[in-house]
């Protein structure tokens, strides 16, 4: 029987040792006890009310001590543990609001340089059209060559540039979009073409595997849609190995917006007769290693990277940026990893927004009618 005055009792438990309710009639005292790993079961059979206060043994002093310790607190300790979480959470607030005065801040910069970097590039891209042009004398077919290679890169560099610039001021001032009748046909062939030479340098090779003309009109931004397709071209080409093959294909499709949503499989009507294609989707295919499922989710997140092992290179700003476009576009962006390879897939809508919002301010309607996660 423990002292009446006693505050903290532990028992040297044993086989066979009377644990009985009278031992424990001090309600002030704190009871512990010392089981070894052999006798633990038996022991919780029988007494399953001093599970959470038992110590199994052999246990050194040093260890009953920093358990007791653990587990008793004066009250001025307890208050002093409340004081500490509130002064954590009170930093963690202030880390949060210091974080995205940083992110902020970031972004502004970004903005900075990307407007920044579109005077010298007009201006190169200027001079690289007088020496085409013929205006300062004469070129070599090969120099000429050269000259349309540079005049592209400086071309595409731009348009990145430009997409870099509204990325950045995005969550401050809506990206114009220009919707008008268009190619699709064409704009997809334009950039197969600006992405050859890439490809070729890497010895892969780059084809159109189908183009499927459609009947009805599909009203788009050229260069914002052509941004899309040699940002998703550049990523194939840095995940497929050298000998490689990347393919395009267009058609129309029939797009359930309710199910693309979470991705484009097993979702493909173009077998079902009875439902109208009411949107163009166009398809790349690439010979790479694919993308990790893990991955999959992140994939068109902003300085989303992957250089791991021989896992798929992708992501950086490119594919942030071209979801960006086709969500402005009221369309779907989406990736899937197949055997073989992976497949970056983009769908718009067969409508005329002029017509759809005819009495608002186009760009406005489609900010708040865009609700796809990425704030525009």
């Amino acid at each position: 029987m423990p002292p009446q005055d006693s505050h903290i009792c532990i028992w040297d438990c044993a086989p066979g040792v009377d644990l009985s309710a009278s031992k424990f009639s001090n309600p002030q005292a704190r009871h512990f006890f010392l089981v070894r790993t052999a006798d633990l079961e038996p022991f919780l059979a029988s007494h399953p009310w001093a599970e959470g206060n038992i110590i199994l043994k052999p246990a050194k002093h040093a260890v009953i001590a920093a358990y007791l310790t653990s587990v008793i607190r004066p009250d001025t300790e307890i208050l002093s543990l409340k004081e500490d979480r509130d002064a954590m959470l009170q930093s963690l607030l202030h880390a949060n609001l210091r974080l995205q005065e940083y992110d902020s801040q970031r972004t502004k910069f970004l903005a900075r340089i990307a407007h920044d970097f579109r005077s010298p590039l007009t201006a190169l891209a200027g001079f690289c059209g007088l020496l085409t042009d013929g205006h300062l004398g004469n070129l070599s077919d090969r120099q000429m060559e050269v000259l349309i290679l540079s005049r592209n890169c400086l071309k595409r560099l731009t348009r990145m540039t430009n997409s870099l610039f509204e990325f950045s001021i995005s969550g401050e001032r809506d990206l114009i979009v220009k919707f008008e009748k268009n190619d699709i046909l064409a704009t997809i062939e334009q950039s197969v073409s600006e992405m050859e030479s890439q490809a070729e340098e890497k010895g892969i090779k780059l084809a159109i595997g189908s183009l499927v003309p459609t009947s009805k009109d599909l009203h788009f931004d050229p260069s914002q849609v052509e941004q899309v397709l040699v940002n998703l071209l550049d990523n194939a080409c840095k995940a497929t190995p050298a000998k490689g093959s990347i393919a395009v294909f267009g058609y129309p499709f029939f797009w359930e917006r309710r199910f693309l949503a979470g991705g484009g499989q097993d979702r493909d009507r173009r077998a079902n007769r009875g439902t109208e294609p009411n949107s163009y989707r166009i398809d790349i295919h690439d010979s790479g290693p694919g993308i990790a499922p893990d991955q999959m989710k992140d994939i068109f997140e902003e300085y989303t990277s992957y250089f791991k092992g021989q896992e798929r290179p992708s992501g950086g700003l490119g594919l942030a940026i071209s979801r960006m476009i086709i969500q402005r576009h009221k369309g779907h962006i989406w990736a899937e990893s197949r055997p073989g390879g992976a497949t970056f897939s983009f769908v718009i809508p067969f409508m005329n927004p002029a017509k759809v919002y005819p009495d608002r301010d186009l760009n406005a309607a489609l900010s708040a009618t865009n609700s796809n996660g990425l704030r525009d």
